[in-house]
């Protein structure tokens, strides 16, 4: 058995769903099921490379790319290379949304399984959807097994009765982060907080440097990643006068993300659309022992990953006093900030890909034996 993965991009392309990609690529080739790449390059050049997972030769092909319109990558050379990989292979396992992908499958028309993974709705480029919206629809027709990472996924979809007889639930899976030595320090006289994404609206870091104005000098909100927001943040943070207890970190290397999980006290994911379907950055401060501050986005899965009182805390969404409520809450509250620590690692390791690529096995030689 053979499956083909057909997705924008792929690691070293930083992104969740690169992320997720990437550890079923590699877990699956792990237990011997042959799992090659096709997907976009982030340059005007295709690319073929060849990688080794204990017995398996597995490559990845990057198709030459003019670049993203509306985070889609414009890619028609993915269409010429699916239709000379597709006859090797028995699953074709595409991840939603990627119009590009759905584009090249509609043409080439491969004779193998389809394996649609839901991601999300397209909620924010809805100019673009009015156009895809025909094409989507043929790819969930086609498709033989819809799968979604919470039920969220599928049930609370806006598609979700066109594919709801026909869809599955599968977690996404995490190798835990390892950090391999400090290079970061954090002060531990201060509560110390820690919050990781590309800095754009629906991650709603707003909220959370609004409630830095609602906490003493005690705490210390430690913001990474890059966006277009980066500018505005750093405004907001300078009249309010917090440059000396909000920090925007910018671009971190893996090492500088691991420390910073490991060093800080709570993990916040302050999101306030739907757009943020899972948070993986969830689970990656769970597998450090850290509780986790998430908010309720109707019709996501994101409670679903961080259970209320179990593995952290949930707050309501655009609401700076609620999240400034809960993290003083952990700071003050010693019991509950250690039970909810073990219970943040024990939530972990239901997502380890030892617990998650056996459901993925079974469902592809599942669909191969239909």
């Amino acid at each position: 058995m053979r499956i083909l993965h057909l997705g924008k991009f792929y690691p070293p392309t930083h992104g969740g769903v690169e992320r997720v990609i990437a550890e079923l690529v590699e877990g699956c080739n792990a237990v011997g099921l042959q799992t090659d790449v096709l997907c976009a390059n982030e340059i005007l050049r295709s690319q073929t490379s060849s990688h080794k997972n204990g017995e398996i030769l597995y490559t990845i092909t990057r198709a030459a790319s003019f670049g993203k319109l509306a985070r889609t990558a414009i890619a028609p050379m993915m269409i010429a290379q699916l239709h000379s990989l597709a006859p090797q292979y028995d699953i074709i396992h595409v991840h939603h949304p990627d119009p590009m992908a759905a584009l090249a499958l509609f043409l080439v028309r491969p004779k193998a399984k389809i394996v649609l993974q839901w991601h999300a709705d397209i909620v924010r480029q809805k100019r673009l959807l009015r156009f895809y919206a025909p094409l989507l629809q043929w790819l969930i027709r086609r498709a033989d097994v819809v799968v979604g990472a919470t039920h969220a996924h599928i049930k609370d979809s806006d598609y979700a009765p066109q594919f709801a007889q026909k869809s599955r639930v599968i977690p996404y899976s995490i190798t835990p982060l390892v950090p391999q030595e400090n290079c970061i320090q954090l002060d531990k006289r201060f509560f110390n907080i820690f919050a990781l994404g590309r800095l754009v609206s629906y991650k709603g870091f707003e909220y959370l440097i609004n409630a830095a104005n609602m906490l003493d000098e005690n705490f210390r909100i430690f913001i990474g990643g890059n966006g277009g927001l980066y500018q505005k943040l750093a405004g907001q943070i300078k009249h309010h006068n917090l440059q000396n207890r909000v920090f925007l970190l910018g671009a971190l290397s893996t090492q500088e993300i691991c420390n910073y999980f490991e060093q800080c006290d709570v993990f916040v994911l302050p999101s306030i659309e739907r757009t943020e379907m899972f948070g993986i950055v969830q689970l990656e401060a769970m597998g450090f022992g850290k509780p986790v501050v998430a908010t309720q986005i109707q019709r996501s899965g994101v409670h679903f990953v961080n259970i209320h009182l179990q593995s952290g805390l949930i707050v309501p969404m655009c609401d700076s006093q609620a999240l400034a409520n809960a993290l003083c809450t952990l700071k003050n509250d010693k019991a509950l900030y250690a039970q909810l620590a073990q219970g943040a690692q024990e939530r972990s390791q239901a997502f380890l890909p030892k617990q998650i690529i056996p459901q993925w096995r079974a469902l592809y030689h599942g669909l191969c034996e239909c």
